[in-house]
């Protein structure tokens, strides 16, 4: 039950965010396109903060990012949330907890 209410969230999500998906992400994938082409990872022409496609990060943020440069950018964008929920997904397996199995359920003191 709570994973299918876990994926209706995420869908929910995903289709709540229109064209605002990856947002943060997209200014990665953007940064790291001119680092494969040799290029500056910085842009010296701007001087303030807060538009979009900006790289804020230092320069190792990029570097897992740059498989990705070669992929369009709805496309890594998608790859990008797909890793994102499978690390989520292998984090809470790992951890150091026993399952609903192993205990007396209701509890009764």
């Amino acid at each position: 039950m709570a994973i299918a209410v876990f994926g209706l969230v995420v869908g929910a999500v995903v289709l709540a965010a229109g064209d605002t998906l990856g947002f943060d992400f997209l200014a990665y994938h953007q940064a790291a396109g001119p680092v494969l082409a040799g290029e500056r990872l910085y842009d010296p022409s701007v001087h303030e903060t807060g538009g979009f496609g900006l790289l804020y990060y230092p320069p190792p943020f990029v570097l897992p990012l740059l498989p990705l440069a070669l992929l369009d950018g709805s496309a890594a964008t998608i790859l990008w949330l797909g890793m994102t929920l499978a690390a989520f997904f292998a984090a809470v397996a790992l951890m150091p907890v026993s399952g609903w199995a192993a205990r007396p359920w209701p509890v009764r003191w």
